[in-house]
């Protein structure tokens, strides 16, 4: 037989290991506001503002707090990265917001957080319903840029060799960009692993290149990186799968 001391012990770790709180969790997260309310109509583009209080203990460690949006397939949105705000150990709240790039109902959040060498330690997801209506001045703006395109992608990271977990892996996107509201480039490594990479970058027409890049969080390998450029609309206007090989462990 176990003893009580010991069972806390190992339910603890299995939480963390699976990214879900356990009742002896250092980490908890709850959503405590929506702005506008849950059950509200904006129109695509427009931001939901989330509050989410917070307590953890994870001394040495810090954490990163996201709000994400449960997307319906071949729909685009978005959501703001993390500010640093609960990085020291303690309890307070950070605002956080998502957004559907088009006409769609919004049926769930994610609230997660995650380590400083992105390793998920809490995932929770939370039912809404937030419809998103058609917005006149995004849809003329949805072909705009559409003559943009990628003209290289380079990873700046030896290929085959073992990275270690955490490590920062940066991406030099090339471009020819030609649009009247601006074009916006990503670079997302194609996995399931523990992961986060950079906001999306702002470029200016004509030929440039802009740096992204992410962070991996579990021993994995990754054989392709999404490349897109992004119109004002959330529009791929150009887009490219690329070959890579890089390997964390």
């Amino acid at each position: 037989m176990l003893d009580n001391g010991l069972m806390k012990f190992l339910s603890s770790l299995a939480a963390l290991f699976s990214g879900r709180p356990s009742a002896v969790s250092d980490i908890d997260l709850e959503i405590v506001q929506f702005d506008p309310p849950d059950g509200s109509t904006l129109l695509a583009g427009e931001d939901i503002k989330i509050t989410v209080q917070w307590r953890h203990a994870m001394r040495g460690r810090g954490i990163g707090i996201w709000t994400k949006p449960e997307l319906p397939a071949g729909v685009g949105g978005g959501y703001e990265g993390d500010g640093g705000e609960a990085h020291a150990p303690g309890r307070g709240r950070v605002l956080r917001g998502v957004s559907v790039a088009e006409p769609a109902r919004l049926e769930a959040v994610y609230l997660i957080a995650k380590d400083g060498d992105s390793r998920e330690l809490f995932n929770r997801r939370v039912p809404v319903n937030f419809t998103f209506a058609v917005n006149p001045e995004r849809e003329e703006r949805r072909h705009d840029g559409a003559f943009s395109r990628i003209t290289g992608v380079e990873v700046l990271a030896p290929a085959g060799e073992l990275l270690p977990i955490g490590q920062h892996v940066q991406v030099r996107v090339g471009y020819y960009a030609r649009s009247t509201h601006g074009i916006r480039v990503t670079a997302i490594p194609v996995t399931d692993a523990d992961m986060r990479y950079a906001a999306t970058a702002e470029t200016s027409d004509g030929d440039g290149h802009a740096m992204q890049g992410f962070v991996i969080g579990q021993a994995c390998v990754i054989r392709h990186l999404h490349v897109r450029l992004l119109n004002d609309s959330d529009v791929a206007v150009a887009e490219q799968m690329v070959e890579v090989d890089l390997r964390f462990g």
